[in-house]
């Protein structure tokens, strides 16, 4: 046989069908063999030509021998060796290439078909756990297990979740959801019972009196207090079964169920409603009862009287000793169950009653004269040992340990915000009072203002007859700057008293007090252009008395305006910036304003009453016609009457000029 190169190609090429490559898909071992075989004797075969190439290149020009003609042989021989490899190869790719490309696709195929087979089992094997989880929690909570009832749920949930997302049919879905709810709500609704075992509030009845008189008594007590509420906080829980169940496992099962915050949140509630709103507005007793393992909170019946007003420490002692009571309650617990527990109670808890601390009590206790401001001192050191020790025993939420130490560090800025409240509340009290209470204003003797040149002049400078009649030209005549004679209102006086009192009392404050004080001052004054028009614009437009007493207290006022802020200025001057801002001249153009708007008005009514008063006087014409003199005399004697009440009514009331001027 021969065993050249060329002789083997051909006899691949001139094999059977069923021996060439082409039967390569069919997955015959033998073909697969005989192709090797062929494919390494080319291998071979080339090698060998190798060897024979790099003899001849040798020969040829290493050792100069003529082989041209053995050269030329080697030549075509591997010239035919290449065409019958390419010939091999293009049988080869026509004949392989169809079978891969179909064994691809049936690969494809079969990959797909074993994913959803793994989908499918993937989905069984998650129903399949949901119903066991279901079989299991149900058999626990049956047994009392109920710890491990809350993980089988919770694991149940977490499996129907899966078979959600893997595809599952709605209807199962809907089914075990259902079930997942029947389990859990009846696990919930044992759990709540528990719960209400652990805290339970009720209403202390009073004792049941045997005369009609008590029970008069009792229900008109009901009808003015706070009804006296008790907390049973009980350590023995116990279930259905008979069994006890512990706090720290009862807090465990809600945790798992999620629901713990919601009920911490209701028992939270609770305490703010009938323990510390009550402790904290009214004057209770609080009584605590002890047993092995329970405790017992009531508060005592005590009617509140309309005055009465709580002081700082008896809040903080009663609250504190609910707490304190909680945290004993709350020691046989784990650690973390305890320091859980009371985390999320004075999450609950914590803000309301610092909002309900400050609104009933800290608010009352704020002095309301600057005397008592020392006093104030002791109420900051309770307020600080009150949250010092709340925040020890666990009750106070993160950013909330000092929200009352804040409160009470600004007392300066509430005692000046609560007498500024105080003052336009009486204010407004003083501008709807009734105008007729009146009292008379007399002129007040004061010195004549005098001149620079009176005070720095030497007793023993002469002045020439030119300087003296200056100095008398700008000299002021006495009382130029007095309030005329009149009639004012009562409450103008005390409105004017009201902010000098005020005023003084600033100068006595602190910076910041001092500057609110002020404010409010003027506040008062930029009041009354808005109270007094309104609130008495029936009154002023329908009687000319109360429209010039009126016009009287809005001039008495603007009077006052002038030199007020010039009383206090001196006084004021250590006050920051207030030396040059202490002025209410500013306002005084607005207040005068409702006075004269008064009265032109009272006097453009007057005016239209004289006039139609004068229509029967047919405009004097005709005065001869008997008729018609007769009318004459009859406007002319209304029109006079008209006048003359006017004058009676108005005569000791405006100032002599506005009078005459007015008439």
């Amino acid at each position: 046989m021969d065993d050249s190169p060329s002789s083997l190609v051909a006899a691949a090429l001139q094999a059977k069908p069923s021996t060439r490559l082409g039967g390569i898909g069919s997955g015959s071992p033998g073909e697969s063999q005989l192709v090797e075989t062929y494919l390494a004797r080319i291998d071979v075969s080339a090698s060998e030509l190798k060897t024979e190439v790099f003899d001849l290149i040798k020969e040829k020009y290493q050792e100069f021998q003529p082989l041209f003609h053995d050269s030329t042989e080697m030549s075509s021989k591997v010239q035919r060796l290449s065409k019958d490899m390419d010939s091999l190869s293009n049988r080869i790719q026509a004949s392989c290439k169809p079978a891969l490309h179909d064994a691809s696709q049936r690969q494809s195929k079969l990959k797909g078909r074993l994913e959803e087979c793994n989908e499918h089992i993937a989905l069984l094997s998650e129903l399949l756990a949901v119903y066991d989880e279901f079989e299991g929690a149900q058999k626990d909570q049956h047994c009392s297990n109920y710890i491990s009832s809350a993980k089988r749920l919770k694991q149940a949930n977490e499996h129907l979740q899966q078979t959600m997302s893997r595809g599952c049919d709605a209807q199962i879905y809907l089914s075990l959801k259902d079930e997942l709810h029947r389990q859990r709500a009846s696990l919930l609704g044992l759990l709540r019972s528990v719960w209400s075992q652990a805290f339970k509030f009720s209403v202390t009845k009073p004792a049941s009196g045997g005369s009609s008189e008590s029970a008069k008594r009792s229900d008109s007590s009901q009808r003015s207090t706070q009804a006296p509420m008790k907390l049973e906080l009980n350590g023995r829980l116990a279930v259905p079964s008979g069994r006890d169940i512990t706090l720290t496992l009862l807090v465990q099962c809600l945790e798992l169920l999620g629901v713990l915050d919601e009920m911490v949140s209701e028992l939270g509630l609770n305490l703010v409603k009938y323990f510390l709103v009550p402790t904290i507005s009214f004057q209770v007793k609080t009584s605590v009862a002890t047993s092995s393992r329970s405790f017992v909170v009531t508060l005592a019946e005590i009617t509140p009287e309309v005055d009465s007003q709580q002081r700082p420490a008896d809040v903080y002692s009663s609250v504190q000793e609910l707490f304190d009571t909680i945290s004993r309650f709350l020691s046989p617990c784990d650690d973390d169950v305890s320091t859980l527990l009371k985390d999320k109670i004075g999450a609950a808890v914590w803000q309301k009653m610092c909002d309900s601390i400050v609104k009933k009590c800290l608010a009352q206790a704020v002095p309301s004269q600057a005397e008592q401001m020392k006093s104030f001192g002791a109420i900051v050191n309770a307020t600080q040992a009150f949250e010092s020790a709340m925040a020890s025993g666990g009750f106070v939420p993160e950013g909330g340990a000092s929200l009352l130490s804040k409160y009470v560090a600004n007392v300066n800025v509430h005692f000046a915000s609560k007498k500024c409240e105080d003052l336009l509340t009486r204010a407004r009290s003083l501008m709807v009072t009734d105008l007729h209470n009146t009292v008379q204003l007399m002129p007040q003797t004061i010195a004549a203002l005098r001149t620079p040149s009176d005070t720095t002049a030497s007793p023993s400078t002469t002045l020439s007859f030119d300087e003296k009649r200056t100095e008398a030209e700008l000299s002021l005549a006495e009382g130029v700057l007095h309030m005329p004679r009149c009639r004012v209102s009562v409450f103008v006086q005390d409105l004017v008293q009201l902010a000098r009192d005020t005023l003084q009392e600033a100068t006595r404050s602190s910076v910041e007090s001092a500057i609110q004080l002020f404010f409010s001052v003027r506040n008062v004054f930029e009041l009354y252009p808005l109270v007094v028009p309104t609130f008495h614009k029936r009154a002023v437009s329908e009687v000319p008395l109360l429209a010039a007493i009126q016009h009287n207290n809005s001039f008495y006022l603007a009077h006052q305006l002038l030199t007020l802020g010039h009383q206090f200025r001196s006084q004021l001057s250590a006050k920051s910036w207030l030396n040059d801002a202490a002025a209410f001249v500013d306002l005084v153009p607005s207040i005068r304003r409702v006075g004269e708007e008064c009265l032109v008005s009272q006097l453009r009514r007057q005016h239209n009453d004289l006039l139609s008063s004068l229509e029967g006087a047919h405009q004097f014409t005709m005065a001869t016609d008997e008729k018609r003199c007769a009318d004459i005399r009859r406007a002319l004697r209304q029109v006079i009457h008209q006048l003359g009440r006017l004058a009676a009514v108005w005569r000791d009331v405006l100032p002599r000029e506005v009078f005459l001027r007015s008439i």
